[in-house]
């Protein structure tokens, strides 16, 4: 029995391998359990069900071949393409080099004579007609029964003027700041031509004025200028501070006192102008009231008349004189303010010889005079008087010179108990100053033979 099942399992074992060695036709197993795996040429093995497959024809199938082109639109990017131009230099044509023969004609054409001026100005006045020291101001000759000017005034709330016509003094009258103003200084005058004269009356801290020129009135050749000049250097009595003004001095104080206005100082009634006046000779004051030689008064420094001298409007604008025309003559009266602390000493005497040659700098022959007064009272004015002296005497030896001289004007007349009334902060009267003026007329006659 053992022996039958071994054939039995043998015989299988070759079965199996036979047809495992054959392939499959169609419809015929394969791809099973113990079924082949391969399928005759022309069949293809598919599975019918999960255990089971058998060889099937192969099917012709027709496969339509889809081609699908995708079409790629690509937006073209033109960058435009930047081309450097090689920049060739111009050429340039070397300029035609021409030879000139130049020939010089000289031909003499006369100068035309420069035109004459309308105004003759008095004092230091600028080219825009700006002017600010005591006593500047214009002469004119004017044609015209009514006569009006322009005047302009700067810096001060009001400026005063005198105008004379053919030697007569009109009312005083004020050009307040602001608007310019138009002034009318004669009328009812015959047709004929009128000598005009216009000064500025007040002292050069009271800002500036401008002449804007004649309104009314045909203006013709100017005046000659006066046959003598005289220049003065002074300060508060030479600019004519409060000479309107009334002060009595009962006991020797003021009672009532009356201080410094544009209103009650006037320039016109000053020794000078009037001296001026009775010489027939023109006047331009450099006065500065408080300033001095040393110091200014109460010992102000730096309110030396020296350190605005040069100038066209004093301190108000550093603008340099021209000095021209020349004075025939020169007259200081500075050192009241340097006494109002005392004597100066030696040092009033060398900042005077100091601005001795700063005057003889700009006038190298004419002479010189040296005064004090009048306001100075012992000790004072004896000590003033010897230190001008000196001065005199210093000058001479260093110089050789011999045309400078001294005097002084004494000491106004107060009445011998202050009845007799002076100018505001006792400053000399008008009629103080027409004492003064005498002895300076009479200098003058002496000294240079100027006649009244």
């Amino acid at each position: 029995m053992k022996f039958l099942t071994l054939a039995v399992s043998s015989l299988l074992a070759l079965t199996s391998v036979a047809a495992a060695e054959r392939a499959a036709g169609p419809w015929e197993s394969c791809g099973g359990r113990y079924q082949t795996q391969a399928c005759v040429k022309g069949t293809v093995c598919e599975r019918t069900y999960s255990s089971y497959s058998q060889c099937v024809p192969i099917r012709k199938t027709t496969t339509k071949k889809t081609t699908t082109t995708k079409k790629t639109t690509t937006k073209k990017t033109t960058t435009k393409k930047t081309t450097t131009k090689k920049t060739t230099p111009a050429y340039t044509k070397p300029p035609k080099t021409t030879t000139t023969k130049t020939i010089t004609t000289t031909v003499t054409v006369p100068t035309p004579p420069a035109p004459a001026p309308k105004v003759q100005y008095v004092g230091r006045v600028d080219s825009e007609g700006r002017f600010a020291w005591s006593g500047s101001g214009l002469r004119a000759n004017v044609a015209g029964p009514t006569i009006s000017l322009k005047l302009r005034t700067e810096g001060a709330p009001v400026v005063y003027f005198v105008a004379v016509v053919d030697g007569v003094a009109q009312p005083r009258f004020a050009v307040e700041l602001g608007a310019d103003k138009t002034v009318t200084i004669a009328s009812n005058l015959t047709s004929e031509t009128h000598l005009v004269e216009l000064y500025r009356d007040n002292e050069v801290f009271e800002g500036v004025s401008t002449f804007l020129g004649f309104v009314d009135g045909t203006v013709k050749a100017p005046p000659p200028p006066r046959p003598k000049f005289l220049e003065i250097i002074g300060d508060s009595i030479s600019g004519g501070y409060g000479n309107l003004g009334v002060e009595l001095h009962p006991n020797w104080v003021a009672n009532p006192a009356c201080g410094y206005s544009a209103v009650n100082s006037s320039y016109y009634a000053t020794y000078g102008a009037i001296a001026g006046r009775a010489l027939n000779a023109q006047v331009s004051t450099i006065a500065r009231s408080g300033w001095g030689i040393t110091h200014g008064y109460g010992g102000e420094v730096g309110a030396t008349l020296q350190s605005i001298y040069n100038f066209t409007l004093g301190p108000n604008e550093n603008k340099t004189w021209t000095f021209k025309p020349q004075p025939d003559a020169v007259l200081i009266n500075l050192g009241t303010n340097d006494w109002s602390t005392g004597d100066p000493g030696t040092l009033y005497e060398i900042e005077y010889v100091k601005f001795l040659h700063t005057i003889r700098s700009f006038y190298p022959n004419l002479h010189i005079f040296l005064t004090i007064g009048p306001l100075l009272s012992d000790p004072a004015l004896p000590e003033a008087k010897a230190r001008i002296a000196a001065v005199v005497a210093a000058w001479k030896a260093e110089t050789g010179e011999t045309n400078i001289s001294q005097f002084d004007f004494g000491n106004q007349n107060l009445g011998a108990n202050g009845e007799i009334p002076s100018g505001c902060d006792w400053h000399p009267s008008a009629d103080e100053h027409k004492r003064m003026a005498g002895i300076l007329v009479e200098q003058l006659g002496t000294t240079l033979g100027w006649k009244a």
